[in-house]
C-alpha cells in the first residue's frame, strides 16, 4: 500500500515517511512499515502493515495549492455554545483532513482575536496547525519554520 520515501498520516501522530517495508521472505507480503519522523529522523516507529492507525498519504502538491487557494474563503466553525464547539473541533480533527485543520485553526485564531478563546481552542488549534503545516512542510520541501510565511505568501499571491 505504501512506498519506502512515500509520507503517511498516522491517527494522532500526525506525518511519518515510510522508510523501510518489512515484507514476507516467501509471499512478499508488507508485513511492517519502519517510520520516521520528518522533524526528528532518530525518532522512529515500527507499525504493523494492517494497522488501523495508517490512515493515507499527504496529499499531492496540486490539492495542496487549491487548499491553499481555498484558506480565505473556508467558513469557520459555528457552535452555539463551547460544548458543542469543543465535540465539534473533535469532529474535526478525527477527520485528518487538511480543509478540516484550516477550520480549527481559522475559527481558534479568530476568536483569539476576539477575546472569547477557551483553552480546549488552543490545544485544537496547536495540533491542527502540526499536522497542516508539517504536511506542507514536506510536500513543498521548505523548512517546517518557514511554512507560516509560506502560507500568507500563497494566499496573497491568490488573491490579486
Amino acid at each position: 500500500m505504501y512506498a519506502a520515501g512515500d509520507y503517511i498520516i498516522l491517527e494522532k501522530d500526525g506525518i511519518w515517511q515510510v522508510s523501510k517495508l518489512e515484507t514476507d521472505a516467501k509471499s512478499g507480503e508488507v508485513l511492517r512499515y519502519i517510520l520516521k519522523s520528518p522533524k526528528e529522523p532518530d525518532n522512529t516507529k515500527n507499525i504493523k502493515a494492517d494497522s488501523k492507525m495508517l490512515l493515507r498519504k499527504v496529499i499531492s502538491k496540486d490539492d495542496l495549492t487549491d487548499i491553499l487557494s481555498r484558506i480565505p474563503y473556508t467558513r469557520t466553525i459555528q457552535a452555539p455554545n463551547n460544548k458543542i464547539r469543543e465535540e465539534l473541533y473533535e469532529t474535526a480533527m478525527a477527520a485528518y483532513d487538511e480543509l478540516e485543520w484550516i477550520r480549527v485553526i481559522k475559527t481558534a485564531y479568530l476568536r483569539k482575536e476576539e477575546g472569547r478563546q477557551m483553552p480546549f481552542e488552543e490545544k485544537y488549534s496547536r495540533q491542527a496547525k502540526n499536522y497542516f503545516h508539517l504536511e506542507i512542510s514536506v510536500i513543498m520541501d521548505i523548512p517546517f519554520d518557514k511554512v507560516e510565511d509560506y502560507i500568507a505568501s500563497a494566499i496573497a499571491d491568490d488573491l490579486w
